[in-house]
This record gives C-alpha cells, sequence and structure tokens, in this order.
C-alpha cells in the first residue's frame, strides 16, 4: 500500500547553503515511459482515469542528492482513457520538470518532486533500479473541497536511457532501491 503523500515545497539549492552541489548520477539523458492519474468522490466509483505517455530529456540542475532532473512532456491518450467529465481540464497534454532524489523519509530510498522556479515540491514516493534503468513512481491523496471528500492516485514508470544498464561495463551499482 502507498502511504498518504501530499506535495510539501524543499526549496531549492539555497535550502542547502554550505553544502558542495552535485548531481548524483548525472549520465541520465532520456526517459521514455507513461503517466496515470484517478479520481474518485466515491471509494467504490472512479470518476477518471486518464494516461499519458511521457518523453523527457535530462536537464542540468545541481542539487544534493539530486539523481537526474528532466523536462517531460506528457501526451494525452484519449483511448486509454476514460472518465464522467469530472475531470476534462486534466485531459490535455502538458509539460513538467521532475526531480529525483535520494530520500529515505518515508521508507524508501528514493521521492519524486517538480521543480517550478528553482523550488522543489516533492508530490510521489519512487523507486530506481540502477541495473535495469526502470524508474516508477506513486502518489495518492484525500482531501476536501466545498465538503466534498475525495481522493486521487498519480502513477508512472519507464525507462531511462543513459546510466548503467547503457554502459558498455554493465551495471557494478546496485538493485532497485
Amino acid at each position: 500500500m502507498v502511504p498518504l503523500l501530499m506535495a510539501w515545497a524543499i526549496g531549492g539549492c539555497g535550502l542547502y547553503d554550505g553544502v558542495e552541489p552535485e548531481v548524483i548520477n548525472s549520465s541520465y539523458t532520456g526517459y521514455v515511459g507513461q503517466e496515470a492519474f484517478e479520481l474518485a468522490f466515491n471509494p467504490s466509483f472512479t470518476n477518471c482515469a486518464i494516461q499519458w505517455d511521457s518523453v523527457g530529456t535530462s536537464i542540468p540542475y545541481n542539487c544534493p542528492r539530486c539523481v537526474f532532473a528532466f523536462n517531460v512532456t506528457h501526451r494525452f491518450r484519449d483511448d486509454l482513457s476514460e472518465g464522467d467529465g469530472t475531470c476534462l481540464g486534466r485531459e490535455v497534454d502538458f509539460t513538467s520538470t521532475y526531480v529525483l532524489l535520494e530520500d529515505d523519509t518515508f521508507g524508501t530510498d528514493y521521492t519524486l518532486a517538480t521543480l517550478e522556479d528553482d523550488e522543489l515540491s516533492v508530490f510521489a514516493l519512487a523507486t530506481l533500479s540502477t541495473s535495469s534503468s526502470q524508474f516508477t513512481y506513486s502518489s495518492v491523496g484525500a482531501a476536501n473541497v466545498y465538503s466534498y471528500y475525495y481522493t486521487y492516485r498519480i502513477s508512472g514508470n519507464g525507462s531511462l536511457s543513459g546510466g548503467a544498464a547503457d554502459d558498455d561495463t554493465g551495471d557494478t551499482g546496485s538493485t532497485t532501491r
């Protein structure tokens, strides 16, 4: 079960003044995968289930604990999505910047954050297999808006290019963390 995880801002590199910034595995150069969003106002009924194809390219971003930073383009997949009209505003293409952080705060070794205006906002728990360069993330949440309760889930998976899996010498690093 994925623990409840709401986004929180942890600040840009200014938060880490006095620490020499470094990119932990800057050899990752690209990302290809999928992202999904589900919303339910009733636990027994999903109001919408939306899917996107996602493609990312690495960007330079230095901070302690950063594994990679990617500008990601998400292309809406109408053929794989369904809903009752509740999520019409989300059924679009969009772009975002994702940063994977080494972070064991929630019992996993990684968290995923969005980057905007040099502020990192963690929104999901993540896994990374350095031997296969497979990457996954997931987040669930609940909220009350105008006396209506709802739950949501954001998840994604994909393959990273560059890194140990593309190295001719093979992986000498860790397995899924």
